[in-house]
């Protein structure tokens, strides 16, 4: 991984980040406990060091300018994307919420944590579905992230109901972001969010086009919302 610290650092660059020294050994340590765990437990695809340099660590650093506010969820965060690498670039001073269902995968976020001394960091195994009803996490963030793989409508209605008034959703989409959004937009309404535009990124000449979207809570979610996970799959909110 130490190899790659000025892909890292170009990539961040591109981005507009100039990190500080602590900050890069941060981030390069967590990639390199990335591909180390990965060996012994499924945790990401994406698992050689200039993937794990260019489509986790710089990738996550896309939303680091869109952030509200000092208390951000990172929902569906799996191994730990973009959460973490977007907690060592912020600070101490944000307060960080890692939320997913594999156990494997919080287990990891812990030990990461701990080894690298990140202060303000919540790690909670469970369903998003059902968090996302309960005090104090409901409509209590400034920021909510997602790199999750769930097309925007059923990610919407996981994610916003997070979101505090005034606060933004900002997930991570590809090329189809245009074809999710002309499905989710009614979604969002009616769960109290505006679609506010996006950023295009990339992390290097070579990857693909990426879209970091700006969703803004402008009225609180119903409380019917998030159903239950079947009926968000298999009817999503349009």
């Amino acid at each position: 991984m130490r190899d790659h610290l000025s892909l890292l650092t170009s990539s961040l660059a591109e981005l507009g980040i100039s990190p500080s020294r602590e900050a890069l050994e941060r981030l390069i340590r967590l990639g390199e406990l990335l591909i180390e765990r990965n060996k012994e437990v499924n945790l990401t695809a994406i698992d050689d060091p200039r993937g794990v340099v260019l489509r986790h660590l710089a990738d996550s650093a896309a939303v680091l300018a869109h952030l509200k506010g000092e208390r951000v969820i990172d929902v569906g965060c799996g191994a730990g994307f973009p959460g973490l690498p977007v907690k060592i670039l912020a600070g101490d001073d944000l307060k960080m919420t890692m939320l997913d269902s594999t156990g494997k995968k919080i287990n990891f976020i812990k030990e990461v944590a701990g080894e690298l001394g990140l202060k303000k960091v919540e790690c909670l195994n469970a369903r998003a579905e059902e968090v996302a009803s309960s005090t104090p996490y409901r409509q209590s963030y400034s920021t909510v992230l997602s790199r999750a793989v769930s097309r925007l409508d059923m990610l919407s209605e996981l994610c916003l109901p997070f979101c505090e008034l005034g606060g933004v959703f900002l997930p991570h989409k590809g090329p189809r972001s245009e074809e999710e959004l002309s499905e989710a937009l009614g979604g969002i309404k009616k769960l109290g969010g505006r679609y506010e535009g996006k950023t295009a990124y990339r992390t290097h000449p070579d990857e693909p086009e990426q879209y970091v979207l700006h969703i803004i809570k402008v009225a609180p979610t119903p409380e019917a919302y998030p159903r239950a996970f079947a009926k968000i799959r298999s009817k999503p909110l349009r």
